[in-house]
């Protein structure tokens, strides 16, 4: 089933979002199938897709502003 999972963190580098997806989600309701985020830097970098293809993970990106593809 679908559902958003957030946390308030301290900066929004891609070190911050790989380890929210490892620890706060991973690590709590185990490896979801895909992920659906937008294009920001800190989900397109090597460390975040590194991690999303290690854990065998499909990372699905929106387009920038299309609430739709969000899950509005």
């Amino acid at each position: 089933s679908k559902f958003v999972v957030t946390k308030p963190v301290p900066d929004n580098t891609s070190t911050t979002a790989a380890r929210f997806l490892l620890y706060d989600v991973f690590m709590i309701y185990g490896v979801p199938l895909e992920i659906i985020t937008d294009n920001g830097c800190h989900f397109t970098s090597a460390l975040y897709e590194s991690l999303i293809k290690l854990v065998g993970c499909c990372h699905i990106k929106t387009t920038p502003y299309n609430p739709q593809a969000w899950g509005g």
